[in-house]
């Protein structure tokens, strides 16, 4: 999975969250959660148009054991690209400015959404879930991801009545593309 970022400007909720995460990283692997090896893999990643090809690191974030909740996949890896990594871990990268009246800033990224300021995306798409699975969850016990409990289509749709738009890209699930099928054939140290 991986993120194309022009630049990460941390917020200082960002930089707290990153003095508290000390937990070691995990990625999948032969469908179980496992540390990710040191030192983590780099590579070079060409994004799809207009993007360009960067050089990314695997960073596991949170999205790594919130998938594997609830997909049952036998391998998954997060990679982020260097020069936002870079920002994120210079204590002289300044926190993001607004740029427009929905107070977001002017960082972008691609995931598989195309959006500016992640922290103006996290945030609705945080609430929209949120009311979700508070209007879903009669009957249901235990801990559960939220795309156990909630349609993540009709999440992101929905998306809409925040400003942001969505799409979904339909590729039939026996065919890879280029970038997948070399990630899948990336061995670890």
């Amino acid at each position: 999975m991986p993120m194309w970022l022009d630049h990460w400007w941390p917020t200082p909720g960002t930089r707290a969250t990153g003095r508290r995460n000390t937990a070691e990283r995990l990625v999948v692997r032969d469908g179980s959660l496992r540390p990710l090896e040191s030192p983590a893999a780099g590579r070079e990643w060409t994004f799809p148009e207009p993007w360009s090809t960067r050089r990314v690191t695997a960073t596991p974030l949170s999205e790594v054991v919130t998938i594997s909740r609830h997909v049952q996949v036998g391998r998954l890896d997060t990679w982020l690209c260097d020069n936002a990594l870079a920002e994120l871990g210079d204590a002289r990268t300044p926190a993001p400015t607004e740029v427009d009246a929905a107070g977001r800033s002017a960082q972008r990224f691609v995931v598989e959404v195309l959006a500016r300021s992640e922290s103006c995306v996290s945030a609705p798409l945080m609430v929209t879930v949120a009311r979700s699975l508070f209007a879903r969850s009669a009957g249901l016990h235990g801990c559960r991801a939220p795309g156990e409990v909630v349609e993540a289509v009709t999440i992101l749709t929905s998306m809409a009545d925040w400003g942001l738009t969505c799409s979904t890209v339909e590729q039939p699930s026996n065919e890879l593309t280029e970038e997948a099928r070399k990630l899948a054939d990336l061995r670890g140290p």
